[in-house]
């Protein structure tokens, strides 16, 4: 459910002090935490320098070993319109050990790219971590 709003500005002087001597951008980000006292429901840092959105998703929160993840990919301008880019999955164990790496493409009709990882039989428990890179 909605569970409330917030807003930023910043002025022109804060803006120009995060560019570097090339005149690029450099990275500004914002961190975005709500809590109860059960459980954290939401956290997630937000780069607010780039001019996209990225929706990574997979089909349930917890897998058990020998279980199929299915990943989807969705990208979005500052427009809310669908946006073509090539993007890099690396799948890591606890261990931070790379065991799965692809390339996958958001284009034409639907931008929307997925993928299937088959966890190992024998896997132990930890949290193992999916990175979304793209260009």
């Amino acid at each position: 459910g909605y569970i409330g709003k917030a807003e930023l500005e910043f002025s022109e002087k804060e803006i120009q002090n995060h560019y570097d001597k090339l005149n690029r951008p450099k990275k500004i980000y914002l961190k975005i935490e709500f809590s109860s006292s059960e459980q954290q429901l939401f956290q997630g840092d937000f780069n607010l320098t780039h001019d996209s959105m990225i929706y990574f998703q997979t089909d349930k929160p917890i897998y058990r070993p020998n279980e199929m993840v299915r990943f989807r990919v969705l990208e979005i301008d500052r427009s809310l319109n669908s946006k073509s880019d090539i993007c890099n999955l690396t799948i890591k164990n606890h261990q931070k050990i790379k065991l799965d790496f692809i390339s996958l493409t958001l284009e034409a009709p639907y931008y929307i790219a997925e993928y299937e990882f088959q966890l190992p039989q024998i896997a132990k428990e930890g949290i193992w971590e999916a990175e979304l890179f793209c260009n």
